[in-house]
C-alpha cells in the first residue's frame, strides 16, 4: 500500500512540476512581450511628451499675445482719456473766447450807441 501511495505522489509530484515549468515558461514569454511593448510604449510616453511640451509653448504664447492686447487696450484707454481730456480744454478755450468776443462786442455796441 505505501509504495502505491508513494508512487501516486510521485505521479502527482511530476505533474505538478511540469505544470510549474509550462508556467515558467509562459511567465517568461509574457515577460518578453511585455519587454518588447515597452519599446512601443516608450515612443508613445516620449510622443505625448511632446504632444505637452508644445501644447504648452502654445499656451504661453498665447497667454504672451492676451497681456500684448491687455496692454494694448490699456494704452489705447489712455490715448481715449488724453484726447477727451484735450477736447475739454479746447471746448473751455472755445467757450472763453466766445465770451470775450461776444463781451467786446457788446462794449463795441454800447460804445457806438453812446457816440
Amino acid at each position: 500500500m505505501e509504495g502505491v501511495a508513494r508512487k501516486a505522489s510521485n505521479k502527482w509530484l511530476l505533474r505538478k512540476t511540469r505544470k510549474s515549468k509550462r508556467k515558467r515558461k509562459k511567465k517568461m514569454v509574457n515577460l518578453m512581450i511585455l519587454f518588447v511593448g515597452m519599446g512601443g510604449f516608450r515612443n508613445v510616453i516620449r510622443s505625448m511628451e511632446s504632444l505637452a511640451r508644445s501644447i504648452e509653448s502654445l499656451v504661453r504664447s498665447t497667454i504672451g499675445v492676451a497681456r500684448s492686447i491687455g496692454s494694448l487696450a490699456g494704452s489705447t484707454m489712455g490715448v481715449a482719456r488724453s484726447t477727451e481730456s484735450r477736447a475739454r480744454s479746447i471746448e473751455s478755450l472755445a467757450r472763453s473766447i466766445e465770451s470775450l468776443w461776444f463781451g467786446n462786442a457788446h462794449a463795441c455796441l454800447a460804445h457806438s450807441v453812446e457816440m
